[in-house]
């Protein structure tokens, strides 16, 4: 891409008004976990705006001791949590109407998207056997529009990925202790 088409591109994504937030379910602050976790694991690379950061956050304030591990199988021992994040891509046709409304049209055509986003999975081992899964939705909602350039700082006061994964994971950790699995 040349230096032009560049410039045309980002000019016309600061130009064009973007305003997203991330929806996720609601979680408690504070959460008593009943067992110990020895390790966790989730992948840095899943994540694309600071999802790993809250997760290691939500980790680090209901159970301190645990360590992340870079090992995806669970040891034969303790209590060992997975989380995978499955991510959810836009549809192609969502992706071509929404690279032209904004590129080729500077954002004069509405384009909404609230199809993205992951699906987390945590997995609970003890002792080497699965326990039990739990699932959460996390969806980033996008909506791109010149008119609505004036309300874009909605996004900056609106939950971000960080936010979001570090919610779900207290969200998980309320969860698994309502169940007595953790």
């Amino acid at each position: 891409m040349s230096t032009c088409h560049a410039f045309i591109a980002g000019a016309a994504v600061l130009m064009s008004g973007c305003i997203s937030s991330i929806s996720h379910p609601d979680a408690p602050n504070q959460v008593a976990i009943e067992h110990e976790v020895d390790t966790y694991y989730t992948s840095r690379g899943s994540y694309s705006f600071g999802g790993f950061d809250g997760i290691a956050e939500a980790f680090r304030k209901t159970a301190p001791h645990a360590e992340l591990s870079d090992q995806y199988d669970p040891p034969s021992h303790g209590t060992f949590v997975r989380i995978r994040a499955n991510s959810r891509d836009m549809s192609l046709g969502g992706k071509v109407y929404g690279y032209l409304s904004v590129l080729a049209f500077l954002g004069a055509f509405p384009f909404y998207n609230g199809d993205t986003g992951y699906d987390l999975v945590y997995e609970i081992f003890h002792e080497g056997r699965l326990a039990k899964k739990y699932a959460y939705t996390i969806r980033r909602h996008m909506f791109v529009w010149l008119p609505a350039l004036p309300f874009s700082w909605i996004s900056a006061v609106t939950p971000g990925e960080a936010e979001a994964t570090r919610a779900t994971t207290m969200r998980f950790f309320a969860d698994a202790t309502g169940d007595h699995t953790l």
